[in-house]
């Protein structure tokens, strides 16, 4: 997302701030050259359009689908970020809806991954194999018909999600939870938020301008909230 359109989107009505201080946006996350740990940097123009819908699929509706058997049940929490993705057994991941497979959706498993980048708010890797498929590649096995029919409707739900970002006092701080939050669905790896990084200016003595440092700032903000969108869209009931 082009840095200026970011922070034209977020613009002057938001009155509060992304810190649990209920600071002003620009006191939120820091650019990539201050933050420390976790975060993935990238340039100051970051990628694209973190708000624009992807193509492909149903919309979703941006809120955790109730299942009738399958899906389950939060009972301890957020489990903690060990550092790697949670394991897909082949049933249907929190957050989904745990009714009917589409195995059509195996075909559209790239297209998913690249709607899931377009959001431009958190690294994304491949799609987690079934732990109890045959094959470790998408195949004809249902277990694959399943995952791939979780990912297409996790896409859909982060699309609609990121469309109204939620600006909430904690969103900065609660990052790592909100990205445990779409690790613990098993479904495609989850790396880091993206954390924009402003660029030096010859015109500010080879460092970055205060205007370049505020505009990073303010991308940063933007993915913050559309993170903690996310995750309370797909969050298991």
């Amino acid at each position: 997302m082009d840095m200026k359109a970011a922070v034209g989107l977020l613009g002057m009505a938001m009155l509060t701030g992304c810190g649990a201080d209920g600071a002003s946006p620009g006191g939120g996350r820091a650019p990539a050259n201050a933050a420390s740990g976790g975060a993935a940097a990238d340039g100051a123009g970051g990628a694209g359009s973190g708000d624009s819908a992807g193509s492909g699929g149903n919309p979703g509706d941006g809120t955790a689908g109730a299942g009738d058997g399958g899906a389950g049940s939060n009972t301890g929490g957020t489990a903690p970020n060990t550092g790697g993705a949670a394991p897909n057994t082949g049933g249907a991941a929190p957050g989904t809806d745990a009714g009917a497979v589409d195995p059509t959706a195996i075909d559209r498993i790239d297209q998913n991954l690249e709607r899931l980048r377009a959001l431009d708010v958190f690294e994304v890797g491949s799609v987690i194999a079934p732990a109890s498929s045959y094959c470790t590649t998408p195949c004809a096995d249902p277990l694959w018909g399943r995952t791939a029919t979780d990912l297409e409707r996790f896409t859909n739900a982060a699309e609609t999600a990121a469309q109204t970002p939620s600006f909430s006092y904690a969103c900065t701080e609660d990052v790592d939870l909100n990205l445990t939050t779409l690790r613990a669905l098993g479904v495609v790896d989850i790396g880091a938020i993206l954390v924009a990084t402003p660029a030096n200016n010859p015109n500010c003595y080879n460092l970055p301008c205060q205007s370049d440092i505020d505009a990073a700032g303010q991308l940063n903000y933007l993915r913050d909230a559309k993170l903690e969108a996310i995750a309370v869209a797909v969050k298991a009931p």
